[in-house]
């Protein structure tokens, strides 16, 4: 049998000393019945770590595709250039209006495609282009 020294005070007699009898630690003291209650060491609080917010990704909007207008059928007058196409082609072309004169110099006007906000894509005469060319005597 083994003596502790100095072992912490029992919870039922008070004395330090002890001897360990079938494996259980029983006290040395007047009080037999006795058993040791050793302390239980007071486990220390682990610290919470603060979470950091995640910030949130903002959603790009998704464009919508503009329908293409199917284009109606157009006179000879107002044909589109078809050398450049697509967004490519410029929104000014010449015309020339001969057919239109009787007699005198071929008229040269320049038609301009219409705003996009506009319904109509048909081309439109710029009126200051036709001021400069004098009008043929009809």
């Amino acid at each position: 049998m083994t003596k502790q020294g100095a072992g912490a005070q029992h919870s039922m007699c008070g004395s330090a000393s002890e001897t360990k009898q079938r494996g259980q630690r029983v006290c040395e003291g007047e009080n037999i019945s006795c058993t040791v209650k050793k302390k239980k060491k007071k486990k220390k609080k682990k610290k919470k770590k603060k979470k950091k917010k995640k910030k949130k990704k903002k959603k790009k909007k998704k464009k919508k595709k503009k329908k293409k207008k199917k284009k109606k059928e157009v006179s000879e007058l107002e044909e589109a250039d078809t050398r450049r196409s697509g967004d490519a082609a410029s929104p000014w072309k010449e015309c020339d209006l001969q057919q239109h004169a009787a007699n005198g110099p071929p008229l040269r006007l320049r038609l301009r495609r219409a705003p996009r906000g506009r319904r109509s894509s048909s081309w439109r005469i710029i009126l200051r282009d036709i001021l400069r060319v004098p009008r043929p005597s009809v």
